[in-house]
């Protein structure tokens, strides 16, 4: 796979799209989210959280909000744009920056969670992305990865946008776009991860029909997929 080819295709797809992704959501969804995202994360509003796939920056801008220290990365531009807008609109502390998830610029066991929603099926080196997940986040830190699935099932996108990218190349490297539950679970305890689960999120309900202006829906429910790095050995055994 070409890497270089491969990236920029993705981000002129979704430089192409961020207008259709800058749509505002009604204050019963956002306040559904900001609940299940202090659940998942806990009370703690030191903890750091990277947003990875920010788009247009709706989960990093409510945890920015909420007062955990954030950062959004997305590798489109266009999508970052209007993140950044979104969060001087709605007051959130979020920062920005253009990046890929599978090679981040930070130290190792610098953040304490990364999140993310809908973007682990457009993964394109799954294994070695959430290797590096695994790097960068803190011993007793971990992943909190939203994502719609068939209950029972998995992940259906492959199913459903055979050509997303309209390039064969890029299309036929969406390795995680049909996994299903198990594979998934597996996949992320290979990287390192323990304590995995993938549940559904029945405050977060379906995606609804006008979520996405011009795209394909699925109206699948929500499910958290987390997981977290263990302490080291030695703070384990003084508590």
């Amino acid at each position: 796979m070409e890497q270089e080819h491969v990236m920029s295709v993705i981000r002129k797809h979704w430089d192409v799209r961020s207008s259709a992704f800058n749509i505002d959501h009604d204050a019963d969804t956002i306040n559904r989210w900001e609940n299940v995202l202090l659940d998942l994360l806990g009370a703690d509003r030191n903890k750091s959280v990277v947003d990875l796939g920010t788009g247009t920056g709706f989960l990093a801008n409510i945890t920015g909000k909420l007062g955990y220290p954030t950062i959004g990365i997305d590798i489109s531009k266009e999508m970052l744009r209007y993140a950044v807008q979104r969060g001087e609109r709605c007051g959130s502390s979020a920062i920005y920056m253009e990046g890929n998830a599978s090679n981040l610029p930070f130290v190792a066991g610098s953040i304490d969670y990364i999140i993310n929603a809908r973007f682990l099926w457009t993964l394109m080196e799954p294994e070695k992305t959430f290797m590096e997940w695994y790097r960068i986040i803190k011993p007793g830190g971990g992943i909190v990865c939203f994502n719609t699935m068939k209950e029972g099932v998995g992940i259906t996108v492959k199913q459903r946008k055979r050509e997303l990218y309209h390039d064969k190349e890029t299309d036929s490297n969406l390795e995680i776009s049909g996994a299903s539950i198990g594979e998934l679970k597996e996949l992320i305890e290979k990287c390192g991860f323990s304590d995995v689960e993938i549940r559904r999120i029945p405050e977060l309900g379906i995606v609804p029909k006008d979520n996405i202006q011009g795209e394909i829906c699925d109206y699948e429910p929500w499910f958290a997929v987390t997981g977290r790095k263990e302490q080291a050995q030695s703070e384990n055994e003084t508590g």
